[in-house]
């Protein structure tokens, strides 16, 4: 499995055609999250610790604070199926600090 990563667009090389089964999950390219969190950095630093303890392979990531004082957004893009976007979404639902999780 190679992986290739480049500062206009992300690409991810996979083993297995585009769209084919995998691991229990069609293939994609990359998926990823707009999360809004509560916190101010701390809650982002929980973000990266989920996508850490569970092992995504991240190939962008972005953190910013946002209007609300407190507040921060965190973007990333990761390398993996459509199974894991659903479950990585629902893992994230779950953390406190979260108020909201967008599909990229």
């Amino acid at each position: 499995m190679t992986a290739t990563t480049q500062h206009a667009s992300t690409r991810y090389e996979h083993p297995h055609e585009a769209g084919a089964e995998c691991d229990g999950g069609t293939v994609v390219e990359s998926f990823g999250h707009t999360v809004t969190v509560a916190d101010g950095f701390d809650g982002v630093n929980r973000i990266v610790g989920k996508l850490r303890s569970h092992r995504y392979r991240v190939t962008d990531f972005h953190a910013y604070p946002v209007s609300e004082p407190g507040t921060w957004a965190a973007e990333y893009t990761v390398a993996g199926t459509t199974d894991d976007a659903r479950l990585l979404r629902g893992k994230l639902e779950r953390i406190p600090s979260v108020i909201e999780v967008h599909s990229r």
